[in-house]
């Protein structure tokens, strides 16, 4: 999906922004999760629905645990000064950042799973 994205000519800074937003929105919905605080709440300060999709969300955060959203974070600003400072290819840094991103939550589903 992601080698879509680029072929059909989304900026790898664009996508890697999104995919950090995701984790931004996982690690808010994480913190508020373990306050105690309702869907209601998060949906409010989120701005989204209350519906599948929160539910998603929810379900997401539930399942990615504080010390993985951290390590996703420091991730992707690695690959987001990579492409900054022009160390490699933005596709290239992009692609990695994905790749181990995809790793660590296939790693982590394994070591559940067992």
């Amino acid at each position: 999906m992601l080698n879509e994205l680029l072929e059909d000519g989304q900026p790898a800074a664009l996508l890697l922004a999104t995919v950090a937003g995701r984790y931004r929105r996982i690690a808010i919905v994480r913190d508020m999760l373990d306050r105690g605080e309702p869907g209601t709440q998060i949906a409010r300060r989120l701005g989204v629905k209350v519906g599948y999709g929160l539910d998603k969300l929810i379900d997401q955060a539930q399942h990615t645990p504080p010390s993985a959203v951290r390590a996703a974070y420091a991730r992707l600003i690695l690959a987001e000064l990579d492409l900054k400072r022009g160390l490699m290819d933005d596709r290239l840094a992009l692609e990695l950042a994905v790749q181990e991103l995809a790793s660590r939550s296939v790693a982590s589903a394994s070591r559940q799973s067992v």
